[in-house]
């Protein structure tokens, strides 16, 4: 199978070397049939990276100005991926953060019935609805739902409907 750019039209133009291997060196160069290759890394963070590589089907196909701007490209694109991705980090974030605030209040609830009900601390409290969450393997903010929805008894009969 051949690797991924390694077709072109007119045949087969395939570094003879690998691509990713020569653009992780800084300025990297390289030769293909009837033709150069020229690569740079993009490092976005410690997640993603990859490389920028530009196939010429000439000999010495690129120049110093070439290299040189190949080099201002490859900064500009790995600065615009690495603001996009914190960015969107930040949204997820911010949704989680909001998810949290609207939750809370049921949480509180929750709480003051398990105090209520068992003779407990707040912090005891909410120990026990974490363990509960981690036991069943179910968020927090719904342990705390399903048990804020259930009927407290009061210890009177309940009233007849209208």
């Amino acid at each position: 199978m051949p690797r991924r750019g390694a077709e072109r039209p007119g045949g087969p133009r395939g570094p003879r070397g690998d691509a990713a291997t020569l653009a992780g060196i800084r300025g990297a160069r390289g030769t293909v049939r009837d033709g150069e290759l020229t690569g740079r890394p993009l490092r976005i963070d410690e997640e993603t990276a990859g490389s920028f590589n530009l196939y010429s089907e000439h000999d010495h196909g690129f120049d110093s100005l070439d290299e040189t701007l190949v080099e201002v490209f490859t900064t500009a694109v790995e600065t615009a991926l690495r603001q996009a991705r914190r960015g969107a980090r930040a949204r997820a974030e911010i949704a989680q953060l909001g998810r949290a605030l609207r939750s809370r209040p049921t949480i509180d609830r929750a709480v003051g019935i398990v105090m209520a009900a068992r003779g407990l601390t707040a912090e005891e409290a909410f120990a026990v609805l974490v363990r509960q969450s981690q036991h069943e393997n179910v968020k927090l903010r719904d342990i705390a739902a399903r048990l804020v929805a259930r009927p407290v008894p009061t210890g009177r009969p309940p009233r007849p409907g209208p």
